[in-house]
């Protein structure tokens, strides 16, 4: 299967979402203040990744900051993939987001890995030999979020 990218789409307040799909996994970055303004955007962005592969990577690393109507999403888009045994992985999330998720108790609940690049390497060989990836952060299950 080839790669596709978009090159990125603008939203209100500079927010911006880039997509790449390649092969049997999708990265969409994030650029901008996450918030109630923005999510419908990346929600469509990300509702057709999930659509169209199991592994979402979504790099926030470019994320300025995040808000409820944001960790909501992030939180909806995980336990959607894992219904469907898929996974979406953070990628390079910034300081005062990860402090969203460690206020809100949700951090342990999430996959969280510094590089995409090198957890994408470690997940193909680790299918290759039949084990699965471990994230970062040990992660619990998202139905039992307090």
């Amino acid at each position: 299967m080839g790669e596709a990218a978009d090159p990125g789409a603008s939203y209100p307040g500079e927010f911006v979402v880039q997509s790449r799909f390649v092969g049997a996994w999708a990265m969409l970055t994030l650029a901008g203040e996450l918030d109630l303004a923005t999510v419908p955007a990346a929600e469509c962005e990300l509702a057709q990744a999930e659509r169209q592969t199991r592994l979402v990577l979504l790099d926030l690393s470019g994320v300025s900051l995040m808000d409820s109507t944001g960790l909501h999403m992030v939180i909806k888009a995980a336990r959607r993939l894992a219904d469907r045994n898929g996974r979406l992985v953070l990628v390079d999330v910034p300081r005062s987001v990860r402090r969203l998720f460690e206020v809100t108790r949700t951090i342990d609940h999430l996959d969280i890995v510094r590089d995409a690049l090198g957890f994408l390497a470690t997940d193909l060989a680790g299918r290759a030999s039949g084990a699965r990836v471990r994230p970062d952060s040990p992660k619990k299950q998202l139905h039992h979020l307090p």
